[in-house]
């Protein structure tokens, strides 16, 4: 099921070339995107000592109430670009890990 707009899909993403920094015909401006969004409530379950994810919920309390945070993992087709790995650890928005490999 989805709400997409636009549903795109790629076969092999090495056919995705992105533009070079000094194209002057490149935006200028990252357009919004949301790849994957994933919202899971968990709870510990006390007599395996091991926290599972919770399905049905009877806790009334908004989602926008509830503690959260933002785990961003990327991986690079052949590398990085210059900087990302920097920038990725500076950025005070949530979590991006950048993965050498799956």
């Amino acid at each position: 099921v989805s709400w997409c707009k636009l549903e795109a899909t790629v076969s092999d993403p090495k056919d995705i070339n992105p533009f070079s920094e000094t194209d002057p015909n490149a935006p200028k401006d990252t357009p919004p995107l949301t790849v994957v969004s994933l919202s899971v409530r968990s709870i510990v379950n006390h007599q395996e000592n091991k926290r599972e994810v919770v399905f049905n919920i009877d806790d009334a309390t908004p989602p926008e109430q509830l503690p959260c945070s933002v785990h961003t993992f990327v991986r690079p087709l052949d590398r990085f670009p210059p900087n990302f790995e920097m920038q990725a650890r500076a950025n005070g928005k949530g979590c991006i890990s950048p993965m050498k490999n799956e």
